[in-house]
């Protein structure tokens, strides 16, 4: 199968898109860290809870630990204050990430009650650790030995191998106008098409799904501001420059959360 712009232009091979489409929605990342300086390591620490537990007891020790509000049925956000969740200085090279709240407190992860499980989250080991800190003593009579998994931004994008060195990509021999055209409609397909579909990074649920809960809010917002930050960093000449994923915001219903 083959493209042709108009039907009458220069003819472009499927071969030259697919190519183009893997290095745009499959970049290599930057380093990336978290306002502590910490790397990027998505973490969830999951204690199993205790034949008996009382639920309500859980809840209100829960909602008693300083920085731990409670946003939902079942969910608590762990907060600090701006001036003890900012890092000091940024090396070249590194992109932060940073959730705030409306009083400008920096988000350092979230807990959920589950049926049978009690889960921390964070984004990186080292705030899990530091969360860890802060439940335990509280919560250890209603649960048991936690179980802790990590996985880095690469391992939950499941992107193509650190050393794999790509081709260089050959010209379309399309105008500029032409293959901006039909790139920026191949990756709006793409991104529509994705809107029910699993994504890894945000643990093989889909975006819609993810929009309707707290914690995949969350891990959704950040999933968007890498691809904007892709976005930004195309060159000015790229066909992919200027391709604006504003309306995923909007469609998903989290454009307040836009920042």
């Amino acid at each position: 199968m083959q493209l042709t712009a108009r039907g009458t232009g220069p003819v472009l091979s499927t071969g030259w898109l697919d190519d183009f489409l893997e290095r745009t929605l499959h970049p290599r990342l930057p380093e990336l860290r978290n306002s502590d300086g910490d790397g990027i390591a998505f973490t969830t620490v999951r204690y199993p809870l205790k034949k008996g537990c009382d639920r309500a007891a859980l809840e209100r020790a829960l909602t008693a630990i300083p920085g731990f509000d409670r946003a939902d049925d079942g969910v608590w956000n762990w907060h600090v204050p701006a001036a003890q969740g900012t890092a000091a200085a940024v090396p070249a090279g590194v992109q932060t990430f940073s959730s705030t709240f409306a009083d400008g407190s920096v988000s350092m992860g979230h807990v959920e009650l589950m049926a049978d499980t009690l889960e921390l989250e964070a984004n990186s080991p080292q705030r899990a650790q530091k969360g860890r800190a802060l439940l335990e003593p509280i919560v250890e009579a209603f649960v048991g030995e936690p179980a802790v998994e990590t996985r880095t931004v690469t391992e939950m994008m499941a992107s193509r191998p650190a050393d794999e060195k790509p081709a260089a990509l050959p010209s379309s021999g399309l105008p500029p106008a032409e293959e901006r055209a039909l790139v920026q409609s191949a990756i709006d397909r793409h991104y529509r098409g994705l809107l029910d579909q699993p994504v890894p990074m945000l643990g093989n649920v889909s975006l819609r799904r993810a929009a309707r809960t707290k914690k995949g809010r969350e891990k959704l917002v950040e999933w968007l501001k890498l691809l904007e930050n892709g976005n930004a960093r195309q060159a000015a000449d790229s066909p992919m420059a200027g391709y604006d994923i504003g309306w995923m915001w909007d469609d998903l219903g989290i454009g307040d959360l836009r920042r």
